[in-house]
């Protein structure tokens, strides 16, 4: 896989209208002729005139970014989101124990090389994205600590993390609005950001190894469901396993919030470890009763037309299909577990009553079975070649009830980002 810096080097032209950016060597064509002695001032003119040329080098490794991301960037970022977010703060609680300082590894790290310069752009153009990146740091940070790592794989981790979605800022795809619908060829850019954050991280001396394979596998789970490779656990690094963890329950826990994370963990124990699982039900189960809880938002009528709706595009439509299948299994067994199936106690108005926990639980359930479902629509629409008729009806068909259950439950459409992460 060769690495397109089209789409990053626009972002960085971007940034270089209101951000100083100077050549931190020689920039010369790949004839060997010098086109900008070092030290020399860049902007969207210089830019867009040196890339007429092929480069010798990528030009992110001739430059430099005079508020690149470093360490003092980074303790500043943490304070600040410790501050303002209580369920992050719940949450590194929880998986790094009342011991824990959240800023200990995070002082030692210095993006190296271009990594700096990345992060940068990703911070001024798409602060959301950064500060999930710091977040996951955070979480995977106190997770290490809490498992006791040595040293060094605790600063490979927490690095790991912070640069994890470094490849979406190669997306075309990265730029689309939430109002916008995300169509297969933008999932497949998606699919592949692990992929291209692992190949930057390839190119560097002190992230290539074990720091590029984690970013590689932060996707991936332990049953062999996730992407990019769709590994199972005895193929995955330590540190790949523990980042994809974190990630997850970050993207979650920003996605959804706090009790909705507790919720939904419950129904994780084939993609993670389960001990992992468990020590995130029993630190956070205490500490949600401290923030606010969300109210249920339907009128149990509804959402059981919801769910009705939703079952019908939870039925395979031939059982013989090996990609398909097995997805649909999963949210099929996640509603069961939650008492969800047709004729369920959970799914019966009058057994279910007015107890609003039970409901806030069953429509937190139901938006992530949502959730899931739109991702696996996308992915089969991605990986299917020849398609038989059946397969054909269920793509069409599911489209037009996720669609409506959608409506039904007054769901925003995610981002592409969120379904990328989710």
């Amino acid at each position: 896989m060769t690495l397109d810096e089209s789409v990053y080097i626009r972002r960085l032209t971007t940034l270089g209208d209101t951000q100083p950016i100077a050549a931190s060597a020689d920039i010369r064509a790949a004839n060997g002729s010098k086109l900008l002695a070092r030290g020399a001032r860049i902007d969207r003119s210089v830019l867009e005139r040196l890339l007429r040329h092929k480069l010798l080098e990528p030009i992110d490794r001739t430059t430099r970014l005079a508020e690149r991301v470093d360490r003092t960037t980074l303790l500043e970022t943490i304070a600040r989101l410790l501050d303002r977010d209580p369920t992050l703060a719940a949450l590194i609680a929880c998986l790094g124990g009342p011991h824990h300082d959240p800023r200990r590894t995070a002082a030692r790290i210095d993006p190296p090389g271009v990594l700096g310069n990345k992060l940068a752009v990703a911070r001024h153009l798409n602060p959301a994205l950064f500060e999930h990146g710091v977040a996951t740091l955070l979480a995977a940070d106190a997770l290490a600590s809490a498992r006791a790592l040595e040293p060094r794989d605790q600063e490979r981790l927490a690095l790991a993390a912070l640069c994890h979605d470094i490849g979406i800022l190669h997306l075309e795809a990265a730029s689309l609005a939430p109002s916008q619908p995300l169509h297969p060829e933008h999932w497949s850019q998606f699919y592949a950001h692990p992929r291209i954050g692992a190949l930057i991280l390839e190119g560097e001396p002190q992230t290539r190894g074990r720091i590029a394979r984690a970013v590689l596998e932060h996707h991936e789970r332990l049953d062999g469901s996730g992407y990019p490779h769709g590994r199972r656990g005895k193929d995955l690094s330590r540190l790949g396993i523990l980042l994809a963890f974190t990630e997850f329950i970050v993207s979650t826990s920003q996605r959804l919030g706090a009790h909705e994370l507790l919720t939904i963990a419950k129904t994780q124990d084939a993609g993670f470890d389960r001990a992992l699982i468990g020590q995130l039900i029993e630190g956070m189960r205490e500490r949600v009763e401290w923030l606010p809880a969300p109210a249920p938002r339907l009128e149990t009528e509804r959402l059981l037309s919801a769910l009705d709706t939703l079952w019908e595009v939870v039925e395979p439509p031939d059982a013989g299909d090996r990609l398909l299948s097995p997805g649909l299994a999963e949210i099929r067994l996640m509603l069961v577990r939650a008492g969800l199936a047709p004729g369920a106690m959970g799914s019966d108005p009058e057994l279910l009553g007015d107890d609003q926990q039970i409901r806030l639980e069953q429509e937190q359930l139901l938006r992530e079975a949502l959730f899931r479902l739109r991702r696996l629509r996308l992915e089969t629409l991605r990986r299917a070649g020849e398609r038989s008729s059946r397969l054909e009806d269920w793509i069409r068909r599911s489209g037009e009830l996720l669609t409506a259950v959608r409506q039904a439950l007054q769901e925003q459409q995610p981002s592409a980002t969120a379904l990328a992460n989710g």
